[in-house]
């Protein structure tokens, strides 16, 4: 078992498939976007699906405008907000089980705990809110840097943000590069979260109530 170094000062988690499952985020683009845009102006959901996943398509994950919200629905010309959205949204809200008793652990021992992510801020403000206060801060690649993708300069933006050095934190999160390779190469420790198992290394972890014990400090 890998056990971190003792001036671990941060926790830091990935928010989509690491505190909350996919669900959330699919039921906002894929699902409510397009049945407002279906309301307001007058025709059937299967037509007005075709035409946001078009648009999505045709703007491309490429560019930061596809990350925001707020660009979406000025596009779309939609009266709802972006509040209006994510309450429609919040029934396919699912925190995983283990999260809770996790984060109270870590608080306990002392850790400050933080979410980062390349999902935009509203997105993971919204979940972050009904998981409850346990987040020194929640930040956001496209929102608040203008970054797509979690890249090292997100991360030394993390850290200069959170006043600590790199190998003052870990990170866990789902995605082998964003969220294990990236900060791994800059001296943050890295975990991986793999609850459905079949990924047997020592950095991977299956529930982050295992969290406790690898960061005992030594």
């Amino acid at each position: 078992m890998i056990k971190m170094d003792r001036n671990i000062k941060v926790v830091s988690f990935d928010f989509d498939g690491t505190l909350v499952d996919h669900s959330f985020m699919e039921a906002f683009w894929n699902e409510v976007m397009p049945k407002v845009y279906a309301d307001e102006k007058g025709m059937g959901l299967k037509e007005a699906m075709a035409y946001v996943f078009a648009e999505y398509d045709r703007i491309g994950r490429f560019d930061l405008r596809w990350y925001l919200p707020s660009f979406w629905i000025k596009h779309f010309g939609l009266k709802a907000s972006v509040d209006e959205l994510l309450l429609r949204s919040e029934e396919k809200l699912r925190v995983y089980p283990d999260v809770q008793e996790a984060l109270k652990e870590l608080r306990s021992l002392g850790f400050a705990m933080v979410v980062i992510s390349s999902a935009p801020k509203e997105l993971i403000e919204f979940g972050v809110k009904r998981i409850g206060d346990f987040f020194r801060a929640v930040l956001s690649s496209v929102s608040d840097y203008g970054l797509i993708r979690k890249l090292p300069n997100f991360y030394l933006h993390v850290c200069n943000r959170l006043g600590v050095k790199p190998y003052e934190v870990v990170h866990i999160g789902d995605d082998y590069i964003y969220d294990y390779s990236v900060p791994k190469s800059l001296g943050i420790e890295a975990l991986l979260i793999r609850r459905e198992g079949g990924f047997d290394k020592e950095f991977v972890i299956k529930d982050l109530r295992d969290l406790k014990t690898r960061l005992i400090r030594h």
